[in-house]
């Protein structure tokens, strides 16, 4: 937590079973702080019943052991989004005013 509380992250893993904590109880908190980060919650063990407060939070979840073509897709998405909100953030407010129309 204080590392989303001291940084700004475009991806965010969180394993079910972390020391102190675990990613479901943080999984909301986390998506408040980082709204545009995308989420991937990581386990080897989900509960069959995961709560859907906290399910809707996540934007993937991924199975233990995490392939390496899949985080590496994860990375990559990160990256475009990020490159996305940057392009729409150096609009011209006049841009923006009709995109807003």
């Amino acid at each position: 937590m204080a590392r989303v509380v001291n940084g700004q992250y475009d991806l965010i893993t969180l394993d079910i079973r972390m020391p102190g904590v675990s990613g479901l109880e943080i999984l909301s908190m986390v998506r408040n702080m980082c709204p545009h980060a995308i989420i991937a919650l990581i386990s080897g063990h989900f509960p069959e019943d995961i709560p859907e407060e906290n399910a809707h939070c996540a934007d993937i979840m991924i199975e233990k052991p995490v392939k390496l073509k899949t985080l590496t897709t994860l990375i990559e998405s990160a990256r475009s989004i990020r490159s996305e909100l940057d392009s729409l953030r150096t609009l011209d407010s006049f841009e923006q005013r009709k995109l807003a129309r």
